[in-house]
């Protein structure tokens, strides 16, 4: 079995394929500079890829998704890049054990097991047997030091991780494809259905909150208007509130 790798800016999550592919070489041109990229292991004549890696050293982030033959995502690695700039934290993995053919992906009556590490060596272990909603065991995971770190690969010596998932007993031969030559387009032009790294919660306009005439809704509730601020307080000591009223 020979498995094909190809290089993507993103990977669309919607249509299960990759967005703008790009050769080997723009790929380590953009792992070099840290900029996100995917890479895609597929077989050849297969149509869910075997996995696919999402990389962005900027945002000290590389994750990996294995795929079931119909489609479905079967397990989620999330890795982070602390401290050490040559080592990887496997920080978070969850797998997903379908029934049948026939449950959607991430079902909520789908088995699973998470596991959570944190970089001080503790972690937990939590089985769902009966999916979301049906009870759950938790346990600290028994991993070794090498179980919770890997070092930092090179540009294109990625171990296939999904070999054991896919009952493949040795490394397969990997094969690049060549891809025709694309305009590089900026990250922000991919839709808004394909994967893009994880990055710390910006704040909001809270100062938005406090404007007299701003509409402001929670999802929830009718929709508010923000009105001027009205004196609640004794004149020794004035507070003063905004006052929000329904539209």
């Amino acid at each position: 079995m020979v498995v094909e790798v190809g290089y993507a800016q993103a990977w669309d999550l919607e249509a299960c394929a990759p967005w703008r592919p790009m050769s080997a070489e723009d790929a380590r041109k953009r792992d070099a500079a840290g900029l996100p990229y995917v890479v895609v292991y597929r077989e050849p004549g297969r149509k869910a890829p075997l996995e696919v890696r999402l990389v962005s050293w900027r945002d000290h982030y590389v994750g990996l998704w294995v795929y079931y033959a119909q489609g479905r995502r079967t397990y989620d690695l999330d890795m982070r890049l602390l401290d050490d700039p040559s080592r990887l934290l496997r920080r978070y993995s969850v797998g997903w054990y379908y029934t049948g053919p026939e449950m959607p992906e991430f079902d909520k009556a789908c088995p699973r097991i998470t596991v959570d590490l944190f970089p001080d060596g503790r972690g937990r272990r939590t089985e769902e047997r009966q999916g979301q909603g049906g009870g759950s065991y938790a346990t600290s995971p028994r991993l070794r030091d090498d179980e919770r770190w890997m070092d930092r690969p090179a540009f294109g010596e990625w171990p296939l991780l999904s070999a054991q998932v896919h009952g493949l007993s040795e490394p397969p031969p990997f094969e690049v494809p060549e891809v025709a030559e694309a305009a590089e387009p900026g990250d922000a032009d991919a839709p808004a259905t394909c994967w893009r790294p994880p990055r710390p919660a910006q704040p909001g306009p809270i100062n938005e909150l406090f404007r007299p005439g701003v509409r402001v809704t929670d999802g929830y509730h009718p929709e508010m208007t923000v009105v001027e601020p009205r004196r609640i307080g004794p004149p020794a000591g004035p507070v003063t509130s905004l006052v929000a009223v329904a539209a």
